[in-house]
């Protein structure tokens, strides 16, 4: 698949959290199209201020949230997925409200959206360089904010919220293609070609998911769980 992942259909009616193993988690999780990973070790106020609050990485792999997390959100993106965009409110919610998973952005521009993806992928890193990770979220969602634009055309990055000098330096180098090749070599391992995607990582247990399209703040609390239960009760889903 080289393609957005369409948002999958939701299982109806989530329970709470308390109930979540069992048919119900399972079940979301199924709709995710969910496919297991190695088992080995991989190498509060309201929501809009704990948002503010979110702890930034200062380098890549850039990070939202606690960075000794239990729970790694690693999100496969395009910035010209219009999937992607919808969901990031949704993933930086869920990580407002739950320290215990944080959120990395890994690079994966589709062909499709050529040339407008990679530029729009360098531009954030460079803002990144040059802002740490206040400046490339921030460039993540003016991207998003922008209209779409015919033939994947890319956005104008005059007149993004970071550009300054430095960050024009940084754009006629090599710096942020060699990040995004990790970021590509990344998602190739894991067998990821579609936009959005999530690796969830257990870093506890080392057990990771992979699940496709956009899936409601419950079913990803679900697939957690089902991570941090003892083995015997994932093999017996």
């Amino acid at each position: 698949m080289t393609e957005e992942a369409q948002p999958p259909l939701r299982a109806p009616g989530f329970r709470a959290r308390t109930a979540r193993l069992g048919v119900i988690a399972g079940a979301a999780l199924l709709v995710a199209g969910i496919a297991w990973l190695s088992h080995g070790p991989s190498r509060t106020g309201s929501v809009a201020q704990d948002e503010k609050m979110l702890a930034v990485s200062n380098g890549p792999p850039w990070t939202l949230g606690q960075p000794r997390a239990r729970f790694a959100l690693i999100a496969y993106a395009d910035l010209e997925c219009p999937y992607c965009r919808q969901y990031l409110p949704t993933l930086r919610q869920l990580i407002a409200e739950h320290p215990e998973a944080n959120l990395q952005w890994r690079h994966l521009p589709l062909a499709e959206h050529e040339p407008a993806a990679l530029q729009a992928a360098r531009l954030a890193e460079c803002a990144g360089e040059v802002g740490g990770g206040a400046g490339f979220w921030s460039t993540v969602e003016w991207l998003y904010r922008q209209p779409s634009r015919p033939n994947s055309a890319p956005a104008d990055p005059i007149s993004a919220p970071n550009m300054s000098p430095r960050v024009q330096t940084c754009l006629r180098s090599a710096r942020p293609e060699a990040i995004i090749a990790r970021d590509l070599a990344e998602a190739k391992r894991d067998q990821v070609s579609a936009t959005p995607t999530l690796r969830l990582l257990d870093r506890e247990s080392g057990r990771a998911l992979i699940l496709q399209g956009i899936l409601a703040p419950d079913a990803l609390l679900s697939a957690m769980d089902l991570l941090a239960s003892p083995t015997s009760e994932i093999e017996a889903k």
